[in-house]
């Protein structure tokens, strides 16, 4: 976690040097491409046009986010920030793939910029960076209720079985949300004296 932290912060760094070496002026886009007439540079520095929208949507999504987690996020902002720091790592590699930028972003940038057919293979490694239990004599995903929501609202979650961990979440609302993707709990899964809902794909 340290790691990618650090990395992140020397890609923050390399970007606001960047943009402050390539431009003078800031305009405000008018069109919708980013929420709230957030400033994006001139169109003649496509590459600090991304970097001003990746600082951008980095702030907009934690501050969401933690808005949305309320005072959950309060009570233990450490933890918290890890798991958001790692979601925002996903969420930069899918926007340097294309996926989910604004259609006037990616005009400016054009198609090139962009890695194309990446939707299944990031699918593909994003399952596979989950830690695996042992359970019942074989390996089963781990995978946090933050993580689920995240990936599955994405459409990215591609598991057919996993152990989930609810935190404080009420089971019901948690089953509620499982159903709604198309998930269902099929029992409980005993670690150590710790409880997890056994999931599987419908």
């Amino acid at each position: 976690m340290l790691e990618s932290s650090l990395i992140l912060l020397v890609v923050l760094l390399a970007t606001y040097e960047v943009i402050n070496r390539c431009l003078t002026t800031l305009i405000y886009m008018d069109d919708g491409a980013i929420d709230h007439g957030v400033p994006v540079p001139l169109h003649d520095c496509p590459e600090d046009v991304w970097a001003s929208y990746i600082i951008v949507q980095r702030e907009q999504y934690l501050r969401e986010r933690k808005l949305n987690l309320g005072s959950e996020y309060e009570t233990d902002k450490v933890r918290w920030d890890g798991i958001l720091e790692r979601e925002w790592l996903i969420m930069a590699e899918r926007l340097s793939s294309g996926i989910g930028v604004d259609d006037s972003i990616r005009d400016q940038m054009g198609e090139d910029f962009f890695e194309a057919g990446v939707l299944e293979a990031e699918a593909h490694q994003v399952a596979a960076e989950f830690h695996e239990i042992f359970w019942q004599e074989k390996l089963i995903p781990f995978v946090y209720y933050e993580d689920f929501l995240m990936l599955a609202h994405q459409g990215i979650f591609r598991l057919d079985e996993f152990a989930l961990d609810k935190g404080r979440k009420w089971e019901k609302k948690v089953r509620e949300l499982l159903t709604s993707y198309d998930y269902e709990t099929v029992g409980y899964i005993t670690i150590l004296e710790e409880v997890y809902l056994h999931v599987i794909k419908k």
